[in-house]
This record gives structure tokens, sequence and C-alpha cells, in this order.
């Protein structure tokens, strides 16, 4: 049983308005989570972090965050004010920038939806006029060798030899009709504009415009780039998918501005979905940023606590067992017990500084472990773009292509052939036509048997980055590909209430073994395939059935890492 998580963005919306309310000061530093109680050294700013800063117009509140680091210690009541201050404008900036790229991405996903559905659409009518011209092609060639030999019984062998010429006539018409029903095709669907019109145009009209955030975002280069990202997304898809941003008919053709009046082709489509994976990645690479950031803003403004406030110890029945987890993994148990107490004895109304400091210290947690799953989920998000787009595009294309052209090929030799064994026959050479159907029929079975064969898809080399389920199989790896260490001590967790007693990384594996996903023993060559370990790279191959099982195992672990938003929002209900 793998956890499924409900994606709403109500939810996340509650959660974060919630979040909203209780800005109010900062307090201790998150990075890499420490104990309880201790202190952290100060952090020096990431360069994703400072990029985020300007993106959300914060850069003088951060200097100033800084600047008051010490003078904020103690009883300086006008410096703890002024760093609660700017300390507000961050987080609410980086609250901001977080929902922006949300509701980015959930407009990305709603168009991946509806060209997915439009797609399904055109496959199934390809699929229906291919097997209707073969049923076809079958019935005819039945017919006319019953009714040949019907008059071949009867004496008639001129007539039994043009039946057999129709019969070789109507196959390769059938065989072609065949073909071009494989590569022809269109959907009428009517939809709107998608983001690709945005990311081409930040000004245009429709509905599909980018947030400034975004926008600005995009229009910066990445660290220790020279190019924005909004250039480098678009050489990419000139090398990837052969898009010249010149042809505006086609651009606009792409994002559905306008649509075309007379269908959209297989090809384009497929285009679209692989355009807006590509897009959606880029945008959720901001998550990234937005954590460094916060990072910083917490390790710079780090204003103690009275001690007595980190006396209380957090009772797990005071709390759901998810909201108890999640306050272990954050680490802030002693705060959120003692802010319970502070909730119990003067309500829902913020009377002490110390409450204050206690909420805004567990709202930066709950804030900064949400901005880690997403940083996950994004990455998570391009390692499938990647597989489906490129590696699972490339296999299933050269598949079906291979088994169309055999298919045609067969019936193309037996329409030839046939036509020459009849005129064989038409000039009473009866030997050499009895022969000739004799090597048509075994060319036929042949190429049968190839097409069978070709049907189980092709290979090509690996040539992918490590991804993600190197960390669910505790395979060696960079420490730039492991999981962070709050992500890793949630999936090596027994979930609470858990009749298995098992962490929720063997409970995902046990689970692919289940289903055969993965062979029952374990077998390291087989984890280091899935995960796509540098090593193998251009050394292994990959197949169909081998990037189809990746792909499950992908979305299953992106399953189970979105899971620990649930547990995030019932500790931000338990102290709300």
């Amino acid at each position: 049983m793998i956890i499924n998580v409900k994606r709403s963005g109500a939810r996340h919306l509650v959660c974060f308005v919630l979040s909203f309310l209780l800005l109010a000061q900062s307090a201790h530093a998150y990075q890499s989570y420490p104990e309880e109680g201790t202190d952290i050294p100060q952090a020096k700013p990431s360069p994703g972090a400072t990029e985020a800063a300007q993106v959300l117009g914060v850069v003088p509140n951060v200097k100033r965050i800084i600047e008051l680091e010490d003078s904020a210690r103690g009883d300086n009541s006008a410096a703890q004010k002024e760093l609660l201050l700017n300390t507000s404008i961050v987080l609410r900036r980086i609250l901001i920038g977080y929902l922006d790229v949300r509701q980015t991405c959930d407009k990305i996903e709603v168009n991946l939806g509806r060209t997915y559905a439009s797609m399904e659409k055109v496959s199934r009518k390809q699929a229906l006029r291919v097997q209707l011209f073969n049923m076809a092609n079958f019935s005819q060639y039945a017919t006319m060798v019953i009714t040949a030999s019907t008059l071949r019984m009867h004496q008639q062998f001129h007539a039994a030899i043009a039946l057999m010429n129709v019969s070789a006539g109507l196959t390769l018409i059938f065989s072609s009709m065949a073909l071009w029903s494989g590569l022809s095709g269109k959907s009428k669907d009517k939809v709107q504009p998608n983001e690709i019109a945005a990311f081409i145009d930040p000004d245009t009209p429709f509905d599909c415009q980018f947030p400034k955030s975004i926008n600005r975002y995009l229009n910066l280069p990445a660290p220790g780039e020279t190019k924005t990202r909004r250039e480098q997304l678009l050489t990419k898809w000139h090398s990837q998918q052969h898009i010249d941003i010149s042809q505006k008919a086609k651009i606009n053709a792409l994002a559905a501005s306008p649509q075309n009046k007379h269908g959209e082709k297989m090809g384009l489509l497929e285009k679209r979905v692989a355009l807006l994976y590509t897009l959606k990645a880029s945008v959720e690479q901001f998550d990234g940023d937005l954590l460094g950031l916060l990072q910083y803003v917490e390790s710079n403004s780090n204003i103690q606590t009275e001690q007595n406030t980190l006396q209380a110890t957090l009772d797990e029945s005071s709390v759901s067992p998810a909201a108890y987890e999640a306050a272990k993994l954050l680490k802030v148990r002693r705060e959120v017990a003692r802010l319970i107490q502070l909730r119990r004895q003067y309500g829902n109304h913020v009377a002490t500084i110390e409450q204050l400091r206690l909420e805004i210290f567990i709202l930066e947690r709950i804030l900064g472990g949400a901005l880690e799953v997403r940083s996950v989920l994004g990455r998570i998000d391009r390692e499938k773009s990647y597989e489906y787009d490129v590696v699972l595009s490339q296999l299933t294309a050269a598949r079906d292509r291979a088994v169309l052209l055999a298919n045609t090929a067969n019936f193309t030799e037996i329409g030839a052939l046939k036509s020459i064994a009849a005129g064989k026959f038409w000039a009473e050479e009866k030997v050499h036509a009895i022969e000739i159907l004799m090597v048509m029929s075994s060319i036929s079975m042949l190429l049968g048997a190839l097409a069978v064969q070709l049907d189980r898809g092709g290979k090509r080399k690996l040539d992918s980055y490590t991804n993600v389920l190197a960390n669910i199989f505790d395979l060696n790896q960079p420490d730039e590909y492991k999981f962070s260490p709050l992500i890793s001590e949630y999936l090596n967790a027994v979930p609470p209430n858990s009749k298995h007693n098992l962490t929720r990384k063997q409970r995902i594996i046990a689970h692919w073994k289940e289903h055969k996903v993965l062979s029952i023993e374990d077998k390291p060559k087989e984890f280091k395939k899935f995960a796509s370990l540098e090593e193998l790279r251009n050394k292994r191959t990959d197949s169909i059935k081998l990037v189809n099982r990746r792909l499950r195992m992908l979305f299953d672990t992106r399953a189970l890492i979105e899971s620990l938003d649930a547990n995030l929002l019932e500790l931000l209900n338990a102290v709300s």
C-alpha cells in the first residue's frame, strides 16, 4: 500500500493563509535542523538565495536583518521590533513566491492533462482505423482465396487468376491505407491558450500570464550562467524539439494562441507536452532558491528565547500522531509544547513576546519543511519529464514505426508475389507459381515473427543522470544527489499507527516487489539501472519495460514524499 495524497490547492492555501496570520518575528535557524535548543552558526548566502531576494525585491530587508543581528539580542526592544518588521516582510514575500510557483505549476498541469486527453483520443482513432484496414485486408484475402479455390475446382482457371490479381491490388491498397492511418490523425478538441504563450510573450493578453515574480525569475541568469533562464530554455527547445522562435505560426500553434482551426496533429501535441513539462521544471527550480533565502534569513535573525520556554515536553496525546511526527522531524517538540501551554493560558490572543517568538519560529520550520518537499518534488518532476519525453518517447516511437513498417512490408510482399504468381498461373507455369506462393508464405511468416519481436521495443544507451531512486535503494552517490536530512529521516521512519512496523522506504520497496516492479531478491545491479547511476552512463541500455517501471517508481516516490505535506499541515493546525 502506497500513501496517496490528494493534491488540493485549497489545502495549501488554507495552510499558508493561517501561516500569514502568524508572521511576527523570527527566532532560530533550521538549516539541516539542529537539535532542539542549540545555536546555529551564521550561514553565507547561496547564489540562489541572493537571486531569490532580488526576484522578491527584499534585498534591503535582508541586509537590514543582518545588520540587526547583534543589536537585537538582549533587551533592545527597538531593534527587536525593527528586526520583526523586516523579517515579516521577507517571510511574506517568500510565501507569495511559493504560492506563485504553485499557481503557475497548477495551471501547467491542467493544460498537460488536457493535452494528454487529446492525445489519447487521437491514438484511439489511429488504432481503430489501422485495425479496420487490417481486418478488411485479411477479410478480402480470405474471401478471395476461398473464391479462387472454388473457381479452380470448376476448371475456371483464368477467372481464379484474375481474382488473385484483384486480391493483390486490394492488399497493396489496404496496407497503404493502414500505414497512412497510423501516421495521420488530428485532434479537434478546443483548448485555451497555454503557458507557452506567456513564456514567449510575457505581455500576452490571454489568461495564462505568469505572476510577476515568475517572469522576473525567468528573466535572470542562473548562478554561474550568462544567459537568462528564458534564453537557456529556448536554446534547449531548439536543440531537443527543433523549435524556432522566429516561426511565429508554429509557436502560436504550440501555444494554442490561436488554436489551429483544422485540428492538431499528434506530433504537435507531443511537442506541446514536452515544452510544458520543461517549462514546469524550470519554474519549480525557484522553490530551491526560496528555500535558500529562508535558511539564510533564519540563520541571521537568531533572537534568543528565554530558557523556561524550552522546558516543556510535548505529550503525544496532546496532538495527532501526524503532527507529533512533524514536530519531531522539525525538532520543535519543546517549542510546540510551550506554545500549546500559552494557547491554553491566553487563548488565540497573542499576549506576550514569547508567544510571538514561538509562533514565528514554528512557522519558519513548517515553511522550510514545505519548501524542502517542493524542492524534491520539482527534481522528481524533472526526472519524470526526461524519462517520459525523451527516453520513453524515443523508444516507443521507434518501436511503433518498426512494427508498422514490418506489417506494411508483409502486406506489400504478399500483394506483389501474389500478382507474380497469378501471372505464372496465367502462363500455365504452375510449378513456378506454386514455388512463388511458398516463398511468399515463408516471407510472411518471417515478417510476422519479426513484427512480434519488434513490438517488445528496442533499446537505447542509458544517458540520464542519477535520479531520486538512488536514495530509496541506499546506493552510493555524490552528495548533490542525496536527500536533505529532513526528507531522509521521514523516509526512514515508521509511519504512526503502522501495522507492518516497516519504515516508509522499506514499505515502498516491498510494494514494488509485491507488484513485480522489482525482483523478489535484492539485486544491486537492478537497483543501479533503475536509479540511472552515472557509473552506468553510456555503458548500459534502457528498454521500454525498464523505463515504464522506473517511471512508476518515480510516481510512487513522489506521492510518498508529498505525504509529508499532510503532516506539516497537521502540525500547523495543532498550533493555530
